[in-house]
This record gives C-alpha cells, sequence and structure tokens, in this order.
C-alpha cells in the first residue's frame, strides 16, 4: 500500500507506485494532437498519458477531463521558467468545465537536476521561483518528507473576485525533479481543498520503472 500524507489541502502520496510497462505498450500510443507522432514514446493510451522520456504516467479519472501538450508557444509566454532545456512541461490535464471563470488543470513539470540535490533544497528553488514571480508562499503551507525525498506546496493567488489554489506535489527521484500541479478556484467560500476529479488525478501519478 502507497504511504499517504494527509495535508491542510488534501493528500500526498509519500512515494508514487513505480510500475513496470511492456515494450509493446509504445506502439499502442496515441498521440495528442499537439505531439509529433513521429514520437512514440510519449503519448496517451486509454486513460493514462505515458512518458518513457521522462519515464512517468498519470491518468484522467473520467471523460470530463482532456490531455493537452503545451505548445512552445505557451511555454515561452511562462517567461524565464522554461528557458532552460533541462525543463519541460511534458503534459497538461485541462477540465472540460468552467468553475467560477476558471478552467481546472493539472500540470507535470519535470526538470533534469542530476544527483547531487535533495528535496528540500529543490523545494528552496521551488518556493524562489513563485516568489519571484510575485507569490507569497507561506512556511505553512510546504510539507517535505526527506525520507522519502516529496514534498506538497501550497500557494494562493488573486484572480478577479476570487482566489486561485494552486497545489504542487513535488517527488525526487533518479536525478529527475518532477512537479504535479492542480490549479482551481475553490467551488466554496469555506474550504480551499481538492475536488471534481483533482485528487484522483494527483494520486494516479506513477513513476516508470
Amino acid at each position: 500500500m502507497i504511504a499517504e500524507l494527509q495535508t491542510a489541502i488534501g493528500v500526498l502520496k509519500l512515494v508514487p507506485e513505480a510500475i513496470q510497462v511492456g515494450k509493446d505498450i509504445w506502439d499502442k500510443i496515441l498521440p495528442p494532437k499537439e505531439i509529433d507522432p513521429a514520437d512514440n514514446k510519449e503519448g496517451v493510451v486509454g486513460d493514462t498519458f505515458f512518458s518513457e522520456n521522462k519515464k512517468f504516467a498519470i491518468s484522467i479519472p473520467s471523460d470530463n477531463w482532456n490531455f493537452w501538450k503545451p505548445s512552445p508557444q505557451f511555454l515561452a509566454s511562462m517567461g524565464y521558467i522554461f528557458a532552460v532545456p533541462s525543463r519541460s512541461m511534458p503534459i497538461m490535464i485541462m477540465s472540460k468545465s468552467v468553475i467560477k471563470l476558471f478552467r481546472p488543470n493539472v500540470n507535470v513539470v519535470v526538470e533534469d537536476v542530476g544527483d547531487y540535490t535533495n528535496i528540500e533544497e529543490m523545494m528552496i528553488v521551488s518556493r524562489l521561483m513563485l516568489q519571484n514571480q510575485g507569490v507569497t508562499v507561506n512556511d505553512s503551507d510546504i510539507v517535505i518528507d526527506s525520507d522519502k525525498q516529496c514534498g506538497q506546496l501550497i500557494y494562493y493567488q488573486q484572480y478577479m473576485n476570487s482566489k486561485l489554489v494552486s497545489v504542487q506535489n513535488c517527488y525526487l527521484n533518479d536525478g529527475m525533479f518532477y512537479t504535479i500541479t492542480a490549479c482551481y478556484v475553490p467551488m466554496s467560500d469555506f474550504s480551499d481543498k481538492l475536488f471534481g476529479g483533482l485528487q484522483e488525478i494527483m494520486n494516479s501519478f506513477k513513476l516508470l520503472s
């Protein structure tokens, strides 16, 4: 059973499940239309996106969600964050529903950081990058498990007359730093918890062995 930690927002899986996939799965890949069909090492099988290149998989819980491959133009619009070749966003998952004028989404960012770092250092980097964008991250909204090399970071931004919540689950594995971020406007004014399939998507993240 995968160990879990209850946080203020939802659940952080302490260790993503590692799964083995047969080599024939790459022959079954159906890439989202934004992905070059020549790259058969990354794409969708059923309700799951697989990336052999980045060694992970993530799933959608229902047909209310779509996989979307961020374009180079979209990534460029995010400024310096994706200016380095070692950092990429292989996939975004977009809700088909708009909640309070915002479309909930989950994105996966992967960075090749090498073997000479740890989760504490990477969480500091993540926090500093957010602060450089004008985002405030409170100490109480950061959870780190050094033994499992994972953590969770939560931050809030103003969005029209509401607040935008972003929940990041972070994992360090074999020199790769994975950040899975859910962005949403809370359904209720009294609770910031993940809803509508967001928790299921976050929990579906798996490492490929």
